[in-house]
């Protein structure tokens, strides 16, 4: 986040509180993009491929929805990201302070592993089959 203008450089600040100087001659003219108050936030989860992905994803919106520091006015978005070869992987993507980003991921996950564990739905671990040829 920009903290301070001056006229040689710009001082930003991240969450963990370090500054950032950047001299203003590497700015200038450029197009720059401030995140302000709020951070894109990105999760993913696996989930065996004989689950109810609707519940799935139901009871982890409805958890989501509670966390708190994600944004109430952006919509969260939810949906399966991709075929694994162990899981159906599930994306999230929400809006989170970017003061407390790390906070809001680390709830936000924990979140997840609730509503999964207490819809009975499992998170699959990668299995490999090893055969020995003679």
């Amino acid at each position: 986040m920009v903290k301070e203008v001056h006229l040689a450089f710009t001082l930003l600040t991240n969450e963990d509180e370090e500054l950032i100087i950047i001299p203003n001659k590497h700015i200038v003219g450029e197009i720059l993009h401030n995140s302000q108050t709020d951070t894109i936030l990105e999760l993913s989860v696996g989930v065996a491929y004989d689950s109810d992905t609707d519940a799935a994803m139901k009871a982890i919106k409805a958890k989501l929805e509670n966390v708190e520091g994600l944004s109430q006015e952006r919509n969260i978005q939810i949906g399966i990201e991709e075929f694994g070869d162990s899981a159906i992987n599930i994306a999230f993507r929400g809006w989170a302070k970017t003061q407390e980003f790390h906070q809001i991921r680390f709830a936000a996950n924990q979140a997840i592993k609730d509503a999964l564990t207490e819809a009975n739905i499992s998170i699959p671990f990668p299995q490999r089959e090893v055969r020995m040829l003679s």
